[in-house]
Formats: C-alpha cells, sequence, structure tokens
C-alpha cells in the first residue's frame, strides 16, 4: 500500500479515520459484515510514527471470535507543502501479516489476536518479542551501572558510551559527543560482563542477590 495524504489534516482525525467503526452492506445471504477497534496505541514523535491498532471482525447477530481480530500497522508522517500553502498528515496503512519493520508493537496486542497469518506474521511476532525482550533486558542492565561506567552498544556505529545519566538516559563517547541511548540498543551481556571485571578489583565485594540479578539479566537477553 502506498501513502495516503490529507491536506488540513490533524494526527486526531488520521487516527480517527483509521479507528472508526465500519459496516459494509449486506452479503447476499443478509449478513451484514462489521469492523470494530478494540485498542489503539501511538508511538513516535509528535510529527511521524506508527499507531498500533486490534481489529475485531465480525458479523451483525453472531458472537465475536478472537480468531477473527488482527492487528493494523499503519505509519503516520505530518508534511507541510510550501507549493499548496498548506500541511496535513498522511498514513501507509498495513497490517501484521506484511510483515512491517516497525516491532515496538505492545506485546499485549499480540496475546489478543491469536490468529498468525503466514510466515510474514510468524517472523515480525519474533522480531517484537525480541525487540521488548531487549528493552528489558537493557533497563535491567542500566539499573546496574552508575554515572561513569560504560554502557555497551549493538547495533549501531558507536561501540559504547560513558554513563552520564539515567534520567533521562545519555551518554557520552569518546569524543565528547552526546547521545540519547535506546534501551534496545544496550548490549547488556558485555556491560555486565565488563561490569564484573570491575567488580573483581580487591576492594569489590559481590554479594549473591548480585550474582543472582546479573544471571536474570541475561537470561532475559536470550530470550
Amino acid at each position: 500500500m502506498g501513502w495516503t495524504w490529507i491536506p488540513g489534516s490533524t494526527r486526531k482525525s488520521v487516527i480517527a479515520e483509521l479507528t472508526d467503526p465500519e459496516e459494509w452492506a449486506p452479503r447476499e445471504d443478509g449478513k451484514i459484515r462489521y469492523r470494530r477497534t478494540l485498542t489503539k496505541q501511538y508511538k513516535g514523535a509528535p510529527w511521524k510514527g506508527t499507531l498500533y491498532v486490534v481489529y475485531q471482525d465480525g458479523f451483525k447477530g453472531e458472537p465475536e471470535k478472537p480468531e477473527d481480530r488482527w492487528i493494523g500497522v499503519h505509519l503516520l508522517n505530518y508534511w507541510n507543502s510550501k507549493r499548496d500553502g498548506c500541511g496535513g498528515w498522511g498514513y501507509k496503512d498495513m497490517c501484521a501479516s506484511m510483515g512491517p519493520c516497525e516491532v515496538n508493537c505492545p506485546l499485549k496486542y499480540l496475546e489478543m489476536c491469536p490468529k498468525i497469518e503466514g510466515e510474514w506474521e510468524a517472523g515480525w511476532r519474533d522480531a517484537v518479542k525480541k525487540y521488548h525482550a531487549r528493552q528489558r533486558a537493557g533497563t535491567a542492565a542500566i539499573q546496574k551501572l552508575k554515572v561513569g561506567e560504560t554502557v555497551y552498544l549493538q547495533g549501531c556505529k558507536i561501540d559504547s558510551v560513558t554513563l552520564t545519566s539515567k534520567r533521562p538516559l545519555r551518554g557520552r563517547d569518546s569524543t565528547g559527543y552526546m547521545y540519547r541511548i535506546p534501551r534496545r540498543l544496550i548490549d547488556a551481556e558485555k556491560t555486565l560482563a565488563a561490569l564484573d571485571e570491575a567488580l573483581k578489583g580487591p576492594k569489590a565485594v559481590i554479594g549473591t542477590d548480585d550474582k543472582q540479578k546479573r544471571a536474570e539479566i541475561l537470561a532475559q537477553t536470550a530470550k
């Protein structure tokens, strides 16, 4: 699917267009098909992001079935056209069965929609679960660190940063440049291994609870 642009629209109006209830003309057998939104969540910046929606399909007068639910993954973006003299929002509507690249979908949405449509959706769901596992592991690793200690990263050009603050989560690289640290990019295993090495000094005392906590964090990373 391509992009649909709506001049003069707002993010709120576009979300309403994508989530308002729908109803179709009766079929030959007289059944009336409908679609309604069970839940939705927008994730992203004020000018662009992703709208995740759980839809329920069904027929009027018949019980709703969990297997008739599916996840919508809609990209939203604002644009300002100098040529037309106005701006507005656009959207690219997709569903989980297309295997989209966006993977920060709420985990509970996967549980709400038990039916998996093909291998693309199966792969997408795995990616969503891995994303949240990295988020949890990164958060747990940061809780063990102190400002001034090293945070190792993965999936980016910078290997590591020195932690400068936890709220907001930021670090400084070797050149002195400051970065915001997304938790999904934290290499929890390498970060904790470096912390263990630092704790092996003669003055360090590692308690049983600390060892157990680090083992739990590494177990989260492996999921």
